[in-house]
Protein backbone atom coordinates (compact mmCIF):
# COMPACT_ATOMS: atom_id res chain seq x y z
CA UNK A 1 0.00 0.00 0.00
CA UNK A 2 2.51 2.62 0.69
CA UNK A 3 5.42 0.84 -0.51
CA UNK A 4 7.99 2.01 -3.22
CA UNK A 5 9.01 -0.34 -6.36
CA UNK A 6 11.43 -1.87 -4.34
CA UNK A 7 8.96 -2.76 -1.42
CA UNK A 8 10.95 -0.49 0.67
CA UNK A 9 8.71 1.86 3.09
CA UNK A 10 9.09 5.34 2.79
CA UNK A 11 10.38 7.44 5.42
CA UNK A 12 7.19 10.03 4.12
CA UNK A 13 4.69 6.92 4.20
CA UNK A 14 5.84 5.87 7.97
CA UNK A 15 5.54 9.45 9.27
CA UNK A 16 2.05 9.29 7.30
CA UNK A 17 1.31 6.05 9.14
CA UNK A 18 2.83 6.92 12.17
CA UNK A 19 0.97 10.49 12.87
CA UNK A 20 -1.76 11.14 10.36
CA UNK A 21 -3.67 8.23 9.86
CA UNK A 22 -3.27 7.47 13.86
CA UNK A 23 -4.78 10.91 14.15
CA UNK A 24 -7.51 10.65 12.55
CA UNK A 25 -8.27 7.26 13.89
CA UNK A 26 -8.27 8.87 17.60
CA UNK A 27 -10.43 11.83 16.77
CA UNK A 28 -13.04 9.33 15.50
CA UNK A 29 -12.37 7.60 18.73
CA UNK A 30 -12.70 10.65 21.10
CA UNK A 31 -15.58 11.74 19.37
CA UNK A 32 -17.20 8.24 19.61
CA UNK A 33 -15.98 8.15 23.33
CA UNK A 34 -18.85 11.49 23.50
CA UNK A 35 -21.47 8.94 23.40
CA UNK A 36 -21.98 5.80 25.88
CA UNK A 37 -23.18 3.03 24.08
CA UNK A 38 -21.67 -0.37 23.25
CA UNK A 39 -21.28 0.79 19.26
CA UNK A 40 -18.99 2.97 20.99
CA UNK A 41 -17.25 1.17 22.91
CA UNK A 42 -16.99 -1.44 20.33
CA UNK A 43 -15.56 1.76 18.09
CA UNK A 44 -12.53 2.25 20.48
CA UNK A 45 -11.70 -1.28 20.52
CA UNK A 46 -11.58 -1.01 16.81
CA UNK A 47 -9.74 2.17 16.99
CA UNK A 48 -7.18 0.96 19.22
CA UNK A 49 -6.59 -2.20 17.30
CA UNK A 50 -5.99 0.35 13.90
CA UNK A 51 -3.83 1.93 15.89
CA UNK A 52 -1.63 -0.75 17.19
CA UNK A 53 -1.38 -2.18 13.53
CA UNK A 54 -0.03 0.94 11.65
CA UNK A 55 2.74 1.06 14.48
CA UNK A 56 3.42 -2.45 14.47
CA UNK A 57 3.60 -2.18 10.68
CA UNK A 58 6.58 0.50 10.97
CA UNK A 59 8.33 -0.42 13.84
CA UNK A 60 8.62 -4.12 12.87
CA UNK A 61 8.64 -3.38 9.18
CA UNK A 62 11.96 -5.21 7.59
CA UNK A 63 12.37 -2.93 4.60
CA UNK A 64 12.34 0.47 5.35
CA UNK A 65 13.98 3.62 4.56
CA UNK A 66 16.38 5.56 7.13
CA UNK A 67 15.51 8.88 7.74
CA UNK A 68 17.71 11.70 6.21
CA UNK A 69 18.66 14.95 7.64
CA UNK A 70 16.00 17.10 5.68
CA UNK A 71 12.99 14.24 6.58
CA UNK A 72 14.02 14.39 10.40
CA UNK A 73 14.29 18.29 9.87
CA UNK A 74 10.88 18.60 8.31
CA UNK A 75 9.70 16.08 11.05
CA UNK A 76 11.04 18.17 13.74
CA UNK A 77 9.61 21.18 12.39
CA UNK A 78 6.07 19.99 12.16
CA UNK A 79 5.72 18.76 15.72
CA UNK A 80 6.93 22.43 17.12
CA UNK A 81 4.38 23.32 14.64
CA UNK A 82 1.88 21.73 15.80
CA UNK A 83 2.75 22.27 19.42
CA UNK A 84 2.25 25.81 18.59
CA UNK A 85 -1.00 25.51 17.35
CA UNK A 86 -2.39 22.86 20.17
CA UNK A 87 -1.24 25.54 22.68
CA UNK A 88 -3.02 28.31 21.22
CA UNK A 89 -6.38 26.07 20.49
CA UNK A 90 -5.78 24.84 24.57
CA UNK A 91 -5.86 28.15 25.55
CA UNK A 92 -8.67 29.35 23.10
CA UNK A 93 -10.52 26.74 24.86
CA UNK A 94 -9.82 27.69 28.12
CA UNK A 95 -10.77 31.72 27.17
CA UNK A 96 -14.12 30.30 25.66
CA UNK A 97 -14.67 27.80 28.41
CA UNK A 98 -14.36 30.74 31.34
CA UNK A 99 -15.41 34.18 29.88
CA UNK A 100 -18.92 32.94 27.90
CA UNK A 101 -19.83 29.21 29.15
CA UNK A 102 -19.07 29.48 32.88
CA UNK A 103 -21.25 33.04 33.07
CA UNK A 104 -23.80 31.12 31.37
CA UNK A 105 -24.15 28.75 34.12
CA UNK A 106 -25.27 25.99 31.63
CA UNK A 107 -24.56 23.51 34.37
CA UNK A 108 -22.80 20.76 31.55
CA UNK A 109 -20.93 18.17 33.50
CA UNK A 110 -17.68 18.53 32.01
CA UNK A 111 -15.94 15.39 33.77
CA UNK A 112 -17.81 13.58 31.09
CA UNK A 113 -16.14 14.57 28.60
CA UNK A 114 -12.32 14.62 29.65
CA UNK A 115 -11.70 11.55 28.12
CA UNK A 116 -12.96 11.99 24.97
CA UNK A 117 -11.28 15.54 24.40
CA UNK A 118 -8.18 13.59 25.82
CA UNK A 119 -8.56 11.46 22.34
CA UNK A 120 -9.51 13.94 20.57
CA UNK A 121 -6.27 16.23 21.62
CA UNK A 122 -4.19 13.45 21.06
CA UNK A 123 -5.43 13.07 17.48
CA UNK A 124 -5.45 16.68 16.43
CA UNK A 125 -1.95 16.55 17.08
CA UNK A 126 -1.05 13.65 14.92
CA UNK A 127 -3.22 14.86 12.44
CA UNK A 128 -1.21 18.25 12.33
CA UNK A 129 2.54 16.44 12.49
CA UNK A 130 1.33 14.73 9.61
CA UNK A 131 -0.27 17.38 7.50
CA UNK A 132 2.75 19.99 8.40
CA UNK A 133 5.14 17.05 7.49
CA UNK A 134 3.19 16.23 4.32
CA UNK A 135 3.58 19.73 3.41
CA UNK A 136 7.10 20.45 4.24
CA UNK A 137 8.25 17.64 2.14
CA UNK A 138 6.25 18.72 -0.86
CA UNK A 139 7.85 21.97 -1.04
Amino acid sequence: MFKSKKGVLRYADQVKRLNLFIGIIWIFAGIAGMFRSVVSSVFLVLALCFSAYFMFSVFFSKNKEEADEMAIAHENKAMSLSFLIMQILLVLFCLVKDAILDPMDLNIDYSRYIVPSIFILMGLMGLLVGVVFHRLEAE
